[in-house]
C-alpha cells in the first residue's frame, strides 16, 4: 500500500491524474479503512474534475477520522467549486478548530471569504496565515489580490514583490503584480511584468494576454493589443471583456464592423451596461441611429447612472433633431455629474435649436464656468448672443474662441463683421 500510494504522489505532481487515481484505487481495496487514502483520492478526483466523487471520499475520510482536518480543508475546497460557500465556511472553521496552527486553514478560509466578497475578512485571515508562516508564497499572493479587489493596488504591489522575492518562478504573482500596475497606469511596468509572466506560462494565462492588452492599448499600440486579445480568446472563448476590450482597440483604428462582430459576442456572453453603451457608440459612426438608440436604452435600463449613455443618447437626439429629447437626456446626466462643462455644452446647443437662447446661455455661461480653455463654448454662446441681438457679448466670445484656437470662429467673424 505504501508503494501505491508513493506512486500516486509521485504521478500527481508530475501530473498524470489518471494513473495517480488507478494506484489509489488499488491501495484503498488493499486498506479501505485508511482515511489518508480516501482524502489523498478526493485531491485526485478534483483535479480530474470529479467532484462528486471528490466529495464522496472526504466524507468517506471524516467517517474514519472524525478528527481529521486535512479532509474538512479539503472539502471546503470542493465546496467552493460547488458554489457551497457556506458550506465551505462551516468546513473550513472545523479544520481550523481541530488543528489551528496550520496557516493552510487560514489561506483557505481567505480563500472562501474572496469568494463571497468579504475581501477585508480575507486579507486578515491571510494575515494569520503570514504571522504562521512567513515564508510561504502563496499567502502573499493571496494577500496582494484581495488588496487589489478593495483597490489598494500599491498594497497589493509591495505583497506581490515579496510573493516574488520568495518565489520568483511564481508567474501569477507577476501576472497581478501587472495587473495592479495597470490599475495605477503604470502601463509600462505593467506590460514588463505581464510579458515575463506570459513567458513563464505562455498557455492556460488568458488573463494576463488580457491585462497586457489592455496596457497596450492605453498606450495606444492597439494593433499590439489586438494581437494580446486575440490570444486571450484563444485559450478562452467564453472571456467578454477580451471582446469587448478588443471592440474598443478596432474601434480605434477605424474599424467599427469590426468593433461591432466583437461587441455582439460580448452582448451574446454577458449583456452588461457599458458592453451596450460601446455598441450604441458603434452604431452610432456607422449611423444606425435607430439600432444605437435602442442600445443606449438598453444600457441605461440596467443602470440608469451611466452617464456615458445619457450623453451619448443625447448626441443621437441631436442628430434626429429630437431637441426636446436631448434636453432632457442631457438634464438627467447634468444632475448626475454637474461638474463636467460639456454637459452644459451639449444642452445648451439643443436648446438653442429649440430657439430657447437665453437657457442655451445660461447653459454656455456654466460650461464656461467650469472650463475657460474650450474655444467651441465661447463660440456656441456667440451664436447665441447673435441671434438676439447683443452684438458686443457676440464679438467678445468670437474673440475669445479664435484666441482658444477656434478655426471657425475666425470664418464667422469675417462673415458677421
Amino acid at each position: 500500500m505504501n508503494d501505491l500510494l508513493k506512486s500516486a504522489l509521485e504521478k500527481f505532481k508530475a501530473k498524470e491524474y489518471k494513473g495517480a487515481l488507478d494506484d489509489l484505487n488499488k491501495a484503498i481495496e488493499a486498506d479501505p479503512f485508511s482515511h489518508l487514502l480516501f482524502r489523498e483520492r478526493a485531491m485526485v478526483k478534483e483535479k480530474l474534475k470529479d467532484l462528486q466523487g471528490a466529495m464522496h471520499d472526504c466524507n468517506k475520510a471524516l467517517e474514519l477520522s472524525p478528527h481529521y482536518a486535512s479532509a474538512y480543508d479539503k472539502r471546503a475546497r470542493i465546496k467552493v467549486e460547488l458554489h457551497d460557500y457556506t458550506g465551505a465556511m462551516n468546513d473550513i472553521n472545523e479544520a481550523i478548530r481541530l488543528n489551528p496552527s496550520a496557516d493552510t486553514h487560514y489561506h483557505e478560509r481567505g480563500h472562501v471569504k474572496e469568494k463571497m466578497k468579504d475581501y477585508t475578512g480575507a486579507i486578515e485571515d491571510y494575515n494569520l496565515a503570514l504571522q504562521i508562516n512567513p515564508g510561504e508564497s502563496t499567502n502573499y499572493l493571496s494577500l496582494g489580490i484581495a488588496k487589489d479587489r478593495l483597490k489598494d493596488y500599491t498594497g497589493a504591489i509591495e505583497d506581490f514583490n515579496q510573493s516574488i522575492l520568495l518565489f520568483p518562478e511564481g508567474f501569477k504573482a507577476y501576472a497581478e503584480r501587472g495587473h495592479s500596475n495597470a490599475k495605477l497606469k503604470n502601463y509600462k511596468q505593467a506590460i514588463e511584468d505581464l510579458t515575463i509572466s506570459i513567458g513563464m506560462q505562455p498557455e492556460y494565462n488568458h488573463l494576463a494576454y488580457l491585462d497586457r492588452g489592455f496596457a497596450k492599448h492605453r498606450l495606444e499600440n492597439y494593433s499590439g493589443a489586438i494581437e494580446d486579445f486575440n490570444k486571450a480568446i484563444e485559450q478562452f472563448s467564453e472571456l467578454p471583456e477580451a471582446y469587448s476590450n478588443r471592440a474598443n482597440s478596432k474601434y480605434r483604428l477605424n474599424d467599427y464592423e469590426g468593433a461591432l462582430q466583437d461587441l455582439n459576442k460580448a452582448t451574446e456572453l454577458h449583456p452588461s451596461s457599458s458592453v451596450l453603451c460601446t455598441r450604441g457608440i458603434v452604431y452610432t459612426k456607422l449611423i444606425n441611429y435607430s439600432a444605437a438608440l435602442n442600445d443606449f436604452n438598453s444600457a441605461l435600463a440596467l443602470n440608469p447612472k451611466l452617464c456615458l449613455a445619457w450623453e451619448k443618447r443625447g448626441k443621437v437626439k441631436i442628430r434626429l433633431k429630437d431637441f426636446e429629447g436631448a434636453v432632457e437626456d442631457y438634464s438627467r446626466v447634468i444632475a448626475l455629474k454637474p461638474d463636467d462643462a460639456n454637459y452644459y455644452l451639449q444642452r445648451g446647443i439643443a436648446q438653442a435649436k429649440l430657439h430657447k437662447r437665453e437657457n442655451a446661455i445660461a447653459d454656455f455661461n456654466k460650461a464656461v464656468e467650469l472650463d475657460q480653455k474650450k474655444g467651441n463654448i465661447y463660440y456656441q454662446r456667440a451664436f447665441a448672443h447673435h441671434l438676439i441681438g447683443n452684438k458686443n457679448a457676440a464679438l467678445f466670445d468670437l474673440i475669445k474662441a479664435a484666441e482658444l484656437g477656434y478655426k471657425k470662429a475666425n470664418e464667422t467673424f469675417n462673415e458677421w463683421y
